[in-house]
């Protein structure tokens, strides 16, 4: 996905939530609770702080997807530049 596809990604998800709250996680358990009552209750973008060890570790998995797609995007471009 390069940055006009992210950036217009980013748009509409803003776009779907006439609020985006904002997580300080303690700990993961915690955080991913958050998140799902969050979500369960409509509000599908949220931002989560890195102002805690554990924030970064509740939204690892996240990170881990977007790190493969951004590695699959890159070696799909190599091969259509060859």
């Amino acid at each position: 996905m390069d940055a006009n596809a992210r950036h217009e990604a980013v748009i509409a998800t803003m776009k779907l939530a006439p609020v985006i709250p904002v997580l300080t996680v303690r700990d993961v358990a915690d955080g991913l609770a958050q998140a799902r009552a969050l979500v369960a209750g409509g509000l599908s973008a949220i931002e989560v702080t890195l102002r805690t060890p554990a924030a970064l570790a509740a939204i690892a998995p996240e990170l881990d997807a977007d790190v493969a797609q951004l590695d699959a995007d890159a070696k799909a471009a190599q091969v259509a530049a060859s």
